[in-house]
């Protein structure tokens, strides 16, 4: 579980490896992400939940978390649950990725 101060700002990050079928990996860094950090107690993100992720490097987006920045999302202190999809036409992926404690 990652753990961030409720004071501080910061990329809230998630490794996407994505494959075909056949085993062949996916560029991820050519997709749109969209990423949803939701209280633990919600369950599953709801649509207005989602946003578009920012691609910080090869394989790695993230989300701006934290009272600073116009684009960031705040959240209060409390656990949550980080999920990520990738809209497609067929195909829409979602995961759970992991959980963020906001202290």
């Amino acid at each position: 579980m990652k753990e961030q101060s409720a004071l501080s700002t910061e990329y809230v990050e998630v490794l996407i490896n994505a494959t075909t079928p056949d085993g062949t990996s996916v560029d991820v860094d050519s997709l749109l992400v969209e990423l949803a950090i939701v209280p633990v107690a919600q369950g599953d993100p709801l649509e207005g939940d989602w946003a578009a992720a920012a691609h910080l490097r090869s394989g790695v987006v993230g989300l701006l978390v934290g009272p600073f920045g116009g684009n960031a999302r705040v959240l209060e202190r409390g656990d949550y649950e980080v999920w990520h999809r990738t809209p497609d036409n067929p195909e829409r992926p979602v995961a759970a990725t992991g959980k963020l404690r906001i202290t």
